[in-house]
């Protein structure tokens, strides 16, 4: 028995040059910059064939953020990840059209918030990583 049918290994080798793609341009992680090991796609399920082509449904990630992916992270956080890191390959509407979803199933509001959140909290360690440099008057 073939451990990958003839069409899997047809869709694969279709997503080969853009995985690798991925990987020259991300050899480290999207979320923590540690080194990169996994391709994510965002698109699963029924729907992960149609997106192995395409650059918008894919993350690189480290194995620890991968896992915690798959625990922890909305697919509005997966979205964010994704316009911050690799801005010239975002596009809500064709992903959530890669995953069986309206074009609006994800708005750009909801986007924006995480996007927002986060470099909220890039903003706040960075000010906490000068007030404990010295570096802020008064710190």
């Amino acid at each position: 028995m073939r451990p990958v049918s003839k069409q899997r290994q047809r869709k694969n080798l279709a997503s080969r040059s853009v995985r690798e793609q991925m990987k020259e341009d991300f050899p480290c992680c999207m979320r923590c910059h540690r080194w990169a090991h996994d391709t994510h796609e965002i698109s699963r399920g029924a729907f992960r064939a149609k997106s192995l082509g395409e650059r918008c449904a894919f993350l690189r990630l480290c194995r620890k953020c991968h896992e915690d992916l798959h625990r922890n992270w909305s697919l509005e956080q997966q979205y964010c990840l994704k316009r911050m890191m690799d801005p010239g390959h975002y596009d809500r509407v064709r992903l959530n059209e890669l995953r069986g979803r309206e074009p609006g199933a994800i708005i750009d509001a909801e986007v924006e918030a995480e996007v927002d959140w986060v470099r909220g909290q890039i903003r706040g360690r960075w000010l906490k990583t000068l007030l404990r440099a010295g570096r802020i008057l008064g710190g």
